[in-house]
């Protein structure tokens, strides 16, 4: 930490010493205290856990890491697995205590083959050491678009809706330089309707967290529902954005929070409100893009923002014009009259001083050409950032 480097830990341990007793057991406090003042430095340091990673090593600066990566197949956890099997009533599961498992249910963020370690800790390094993260006074590309005309509310609903719509992870692709993806949300699970990394925007760092939507059948809301895990993993991706003092982009494509029992029992009220809390409050530069749905609390939390930017095609409103329809009309055969009533068009965003900028869309929507839709949009996200 005194030359500001980052830090790559391997690790590969079963843990303390025993024959040097409570000598050993009190490094898990040393080694804690330092990997602190690396943080408070806003230095990014990186865990790579090899094959076994066990006891105090994991549970102590080993899990303290900005990103954790393992290698495929590492056995992996607090308790070796002969204690764990040694506590257990059955045989335990095949997969249970590697990597994958971990990764599976929110504990790290990548399994990274070792042949490809070396590109995956030389992109995050990049973008997250301090010395390269400073945001350049990025020049806007080009005049501002604008739409050559307003598009009707039912037309935005099906616009927003089309099987063909670029989503998130589309855009990611084309916008943004070098993305590489972080996962799960240390707790739980990883959510893969959150979609969140770091990537260059015009030779910028930036965080990105993406919702991304899943192909449901024609008419019906494109989802997805963002459970607790995925506001959480959202946070994280926050945090880290502020930690390294790059700019956060956000894209909104939801229909709203998962309405299920499991995500209730998750914490899903907490997790959507400290959300809200943590992304009012950041202290650096932050862009929210409403891609094509932006549904109720789920596309909120994402939203509060700096600046605010809606392609001309998608929608942003409270419920989706069908539960509008029954709830306003007691008629569901009325969703286009309650499309209108919602005003949930770019134009009407705009008009309520909502939104900041619409993005246009090529003639007939995004699906019409991607890549233009795509190099619009990040024109528009240039220009906001800088």
């Amino acid at each position: 930490s005194k030359k500001r480097l980052p830090l790559v830990a391997i690790i590969t341990s079963g843990g303390e010493r025993l024959q040097e007793g409570a000598l050993s057991l009190m490094q898990m406090a040393k080694t804690a205290t330092a990997v602190n003042s690396l943080h408070q430095k806003g230095l990014p340091y990186i865990a790579v856990f090899a094959n076994p990673t066990t006891g105090q090593s994991y549970a102590s600066f080993g899990n303290m890491a900005d990103v954790l990566i393992a290698e495929p197949g590492a056995l992996m956890g607090f308790a070796p697995l002969r204690v764990l099997q040694e506590m257990a009533d059955q045989p335990l599961p095949i997969e249970s205590h590697t990597a994958e498992s971990h990764l599976k249910h929110g504990m790290l963020d990548a399994v990274v083959d070792r042949e490809e370690l070396r590109g995956t800790l030389s992109s995050l390094m990049r973008r997250l050491t301090p010395s390269q993260t400073k945001v350049r006074l990025l020049k806007p590309r080009g005049r501002e678009q604008k739409p050559k005309s307003k598009i009707d509310a039912w037309e935005a609903v099906q616009r927003s809706r089309h099987p063909k719509r670029p989503t998130a992870r589309d855009y990611i692709a084309r916008v943004f330089g070098g993305f590489v993806e972080i996962h799960g949300d240390r707790l739980t699970s990883d959510d893969p309707n959150i979609v969140c990394g770091v990537g260059d925007l015009y030779g910028a760092s930036v965080m990105v967290i993406a919702q991304q939507r899943t192909p449901r059948p024609p008419g019906e809301p494109q989802g997805p529902y963002i459970g607790p895990d995925g506001f959480r993993k959202a946070q994280r991706a926050m945090n880290m954005a502020v930690k390294f003092g790059i700019p956060l982009i956000t894209f909104i494509d939801s229909s709203g929070p998962a309405q299920t029992l499991e995500a209730e029992e998750g914490g899903l009220g907490h997790a959507i409100a400290t959300t809200l809390a943590t992304m009012v409050n950041l202290s650096v530069p932050t862009v929210a893009v409403i891609l094509s749905e932006g549904g109720r609390e789920s596309g909120l939390a994402l939203s509060i923002a700096d600046r605010i930017l809606m392609l001309e095609g998608a929608i942003y409103a409270p419920m989706s014009p069908e539960t509008a329809a029954s709830v306003l009309y007691r008629d569901d055969s009325r969703v286009v009259d309650a499309a209108q009533s919602l005003r949930l068009t770019s134009a009407d965003g705009l008009a309520m001083k909502i939104i900041d900028t619409i993005v246009p869309e090529p003639e007939g929507g995004a699906h019409q050409d991607p890549e233009d839709s795509a190099s619009t949009l990040e024109r528009a996200l240039v220009r906001a950032v800088a």
